[in-house]
């Protein structure tokens, strides 16, 4: 993948399953592509994205993300380190 299509972000964690992925950067920010059936890229619609495109902060709540993971129509993002941190990015 191309390096700008992180900004210049260190990926440190990429998840995918069979119709879309999510990476994660050291600066906290995570970025998704593929299909959106469900919206579960997390931009709040369902268009797919070719390329990798970084979350808006308020779908993150504004925090760092330590953890992500992609699974089936769904994609999840980690918070800290409190356990109710846990977001759920598809509507």
């Amino acid at each position: 993948m191309a390096a700008e299509w992180f900004n210049g972000a260190l990926i440190i964690m990429v998840e995918a399953d069979g119709s879309h992925s999510v990476a994660l950067g050291t600066n906290g920010r995570v970025w998704t592509w593929g299909l959106n059936i469900f919206g579960q890229l997390g931009h709040n619609n369902k268009h797919e994205r070719l390329v990798p495109t970084q979350l808006a902060g308020e779908a993150l709540g504004g925090s760092a993300v330590i953890l992500v993971v992609a699974g089936g129509w769904h994609t999840m993002a980690k918070e800290g380190l409190e356990a109710s941190s846990v977001i759920h990015l598809s509507p």
